[in-house]
């Protein structure tokens, strides 16, 4: 498990408004982020894979 800083919780949180649903957990490992291993329908996975690849990008540039 990693530690999210202010900062990086915020982005995670404005993450999530732009999925339509709030019940999955914010990523908190590597896998998480690159596999979408927190999100239990399959069909939701390439959507959300997109959008914590953009997430990542705004955390780290």
């Amino acid at each position: 498990m990693w530690h999210l800083c202010p900062l990086s919780k915020k982005i995670w949180k404005t993450t999530y408004k732009f999925l339509k649903y709030t019940t999955e957990p914010t990523p908190f490992t590597i896998n998480n982020i690159l596999q979408a291993t927190n999100i239990s329908l399959a069909y939701k996975r390439k959507a959300v894979i997109w959008i914590y690849m953009n997430t990542l990008y705004e955390i780290w540039c």
